[in-house]
């Protein structure tokens, strides 16, 4: 949710924290796949549409909240979509960090 929480704000630095530097996100659309931090931050801060502001602004949620590991999604447009996520733990001056190494979303009917 850090991530879709940074796709909703438009945050492509951040979101690029969240993934190894080579991670790659299929975005199970016609924007297609994106491979790289740095790609997937360029994307979401200079292509995706612009947000809506204000008290309108429609957010991604998870539809089970109470169930972690249920990765299904509402989408902003009333959408669902789920999630196949690979994480790999990295160690980084005397730190572990756990990177995202690959995110795929799979639109439901």
């Amino acid at each position: 949710m850090r991530f879709l929480d940074c796709v909703d704000r438009r945050d492509g630095g951040g979101a690029s924290r969240l993934f190894h530097s080579q991670g790659i996100w299929s975005t199970g659309s016609s924007y297609g796949d994106f491979r790289g931090a740095e790609a997937i931050a360029a994307f979401i801060a200079n292509g995706l549409p612009p947000r809506q502001g204000g008290r309108s602004l429609r957010r991604h949620r998870m539809e089970r909240v109470a169930d972690i590991d249920d990765l299904t999604v509402l989408e902003p447009t009333g959408r669902r979509c789920r999630f196949d996520l690979e994480v790999e733990t990295f160690r980084h001056q005397d730190r572990d960090h756990q990177l995202i190494t690959k995110l795929v979303r799979l639109p439901l009917v």
